[in-house]
């Protein structure tokens, strides 16, 4: 039992919120006018930040804090470079400090669950020293030494007596676990990822690439081999970060070698057969997946290879000038999508949808490919259809009834449908819009659209002029 000053267990509660707020598709109506989503991460971090002043070595807090400061890092990359660069390696500190403390409890836990599994047997006085072997490969880097502190029971009912004394609150936390840690292990890997697209050395990337490579072969995998369950979550990040760094690779240095062998990562992370082993798909359970490729069991592989494959086209069609060679990178991510619509559950069709209807109107706006114009009307239709599965699956309420994705998913699909249509010459839709999500949260989405490439700056002044 964790037994948490008053004040603090207030702080922590109000710094959840907050953040949880800002990950929440919720209408600008919502928040104080002069409120952006910045300044409402921002203030989350404060708040996580004042909590750690109080308990520093709180892994539950650090945890938090490291995501808070990873969305920080993300909101910032298209803003303030400098600013995304120091709060992603705050955020790298933060979970490694987070990991290290976890270790700790896990090894702890291990030592007591042995003197009580000893005790119960009866044999005996209890050798303190001994090695600490959980029996399941995962080679735990804190060491156990002399200073361990004794397995200690609480006792719920003095600590509930404690408590009313001392104005503090008894808070249940749950056990540290191998999941435990590799949740932390996985969140590190991300921000690395979100890390690299800000660096501009070689030198630093070959660094960096180096650090994950460790961290995923020595200490992720070695996880794995006992939670069949996330093994697929562990490739695909590891996946997904292997394509960042070929991609900023290229970018930096500009060759056509590192342009293949960006095109290599794309085409290949997520097909080589990595899957050795039990493995666990939704609602298909444990299976073998031996040699079994990762695209070929994991729907959520094939919109992470559409998504490398539209950067590569953005990058064939506007960069290096090579239209028809982006074409077939739209067509090849295009095919991922629809693949993936008849493998992921039905929560997820809506997302699914949603990303494919963003993706035919990018195809819809090549002007210089004869397939692409001769079907541009074509594809314009088949995103206002895809928008509307979108809007159809979101509202079934069976997607974001926890974290609020599928209202997020349901208002961008109405947001982006609205803006076409009033392409097509329709009136009255934009208005509509505004009433219902806010003007600022439909000029977020038409900004996100423009980024996109779904529609240029001077079809989107006369769009907006319809908002008014």
């Amino acid at each position: 039992m964790h037994v948490r000053a008053a004040n603090n267990c207030y702080g922590v509660n109000r710094a959840r919120l907050q953040y949880h707020l800002t990950q929440l598709p919720l209408p600008t109506t919502f928040f104080p006018s002069s409120s952006t989503s910045i300044s409402r991460l921002e203030q989350a971090e404060l708040s996580h930040r004042e909590c750690l002043t109080l308990e520093p070595e709180s892994a539950d807090i650090l945890f938090n804090y490291g995501q808070v400061l990873a969305s920080l890092a993300e909101a910032y990359i298209n803003i303030d470079a400098s600013k995304a660069l120091a709060a992603a390696q705050q955020a790298i500190q933060t979970f490694q400090k987070c990991l290290s403390i976890q270790e700790q409890q896990y090894n702890t836990t291990l030592v007591e669950d042995e003197v009580w599994r000893k005790q119960a047997l009866n044999e005996g006085p209890i050798d303190e020293s001994m090695q600490v072997d959980d029996g399941e490969g995962v080679e735990i880097s804190t060491t156990m030494g002399a200073n361990m502190p004794k397995p200690v029971r609480s006792n719920s009912q003095s600590s509930s007596t404690s408590s009313t004394n001392s104005g503090q609150w008894a808070a249940i936390v749950e056990p540290t676990t191998r999941e435990t840690l590799l949740d932390t292990a996985l969140a590190q890997i991300e921000v690395y990822t979100t890390l690299l697209t800000l660096f501009t050395d070689l030198h630093l990337l070959d660094e960096l690439y180096m650090t994950v490579a460790q961290l995923y072969n020595s200490y992720v995998l070695n996880i794995c081999d006992t939670l069949p369950e996330r093994r697929i979550e562990s490739h695909l990040a590891n996946s997904n970060f292997q394509i960042a760094v070929a991609e900023v690779r290229y970018k930096i240095s500009q060759t056509a070698q590192s342009f293949q062998d960006w095109e290599n990562a794309a085409k290949t992370s997520f097909s080589i057969p990595l899957l050795v082993g039990p493995i666990e798909i939704a609602g298909k359970g444990i299976i073998e997946a031996d040699n079994q490729q990762l695209v070929d069991i994991s729907w959520q592989a094939r919109c992470d290879r559409s998504t490398a494959y539209v950067s590569l086209a953005n990058t064939l069609s506007y960069t290096l000038a090579k239209p028809v060679d982006g074409w077939k990178y739209y067509s090849l991510a295009a095919s991922d999508l629809s693949a993936a619509a008849k493998m992921a559950p039905e929560k997820n069709h809506s997302e699914i949808a949603l990303a494919r209807g963003n993706l035919d109107l990018v195809r819809s706006r090549i002007q210089t490919v004869e397939a692409a114009v001769k079907n541009r009307e074509l594809l314009r239709k088949n995103a206002l259809v895809y928008y509307g599965v979108a809007r159809q699956a979101g509202n079934s309420g069976l997607i974001g009834a926890n974290d609020g994705g599928g209202k997020g998913v349901v208002m961008e699909a109405k947001i982006k449908d609205a803006v076409v249509r009033t392409e097509n010459g329709e009136k009255g839709l934009m208005q509509a819009v505004v009433k219902e999500f806010g003007s600022q949260s439909v000029k977020d989405v038409m900004k996100m659209g423009l980024d996109d490439g779904l529609w240029n700056e001077e079809g989107l002044k006369s769009v907006l002029a319809e908002s008014r």
